[in-house]
C-alpha cells in the first residue's frame, strides 16, 4: 500500500479503512486491544477476514477467553469490518453490543493458537451483515 512495506491482510484493510475515511493509510503501532484503538479520532477498532480478536492469551477455552476479552475492552469502542474485493470496499460499523452478536455468528475458536478468529467465508459474513443492518 506504501510501497516500501508488507503487510498482511489485517493491516493492509486497516490502512484501506483509514484511507477510505480520509486519514492517513498508516498501520498503527499494534496498540493492544485495551488500550488503545486502531483509528483514534473515531475510537474504532478495524477488522476484517481471517483475524483475531487479539493476539493475547487471554484464556484456553472460547468462552473464558470471550469473557475476559470483553471485561477488558472499551465498550464505547465502534467496529469497523473491512470487506475488500475487486476494486471495491465495504465498511460495516458496529457498537459493542452489535460486534458482540457478529462474533458469536461469525467467529470460530483457533485451538491451536488459543484465540478468536474470523475464518468463517465472507459470503456468509456478508449475508450476516446485511440482514443485521
Amino acid at each position: 500500500l506504501d510501497g516500501e512495506h508488507f503487510m498482511n491482510h489485517g493491516e493492509y484493510a486497516e490502512c484501506l479503512a483509514k484511507h477510505v475515511l480520509g486519514y492517513k493509510a498508516e498501520k498503527d503501532a499494534n496498540t493492544r486491544f485495551d488500550k488503545g484503538e486502531d483509528i483514534p479520532e473515531l475510537n474504532a477498532s478495524v477488522k476484517s477476514w481471517n483475524c483475531g480478536l487479539t493476539d493475547m492469551k487471554l484464556a484456553d477455552n472460547k468462552e473464558d477467553f470471550l469473557r475476559k476479552f470483553w471485561e477488558m475492552s472499551n465498550p464505547n469502542v465502534t467496529y469497523i469490518w473491512v470487506y475488500d474485493y475487486a476494486e471495491q470496499v465495504d465498511l460495516y460499523f458496529m457498537t459493542s453490543e452489535e460486534f458482540k452478536m457478529f462474533v458469536e455468528h461469525c467467529a470460530t475458536w483457533d485451538e491451536y493458537a488459543k484465540k478468536i478468529r474470523f475464518k468463517l467465508c465472507n459470503n456468509k459474513i456478508n449475508a450476516w451483515l446485511e440482514a443485521h443492518r
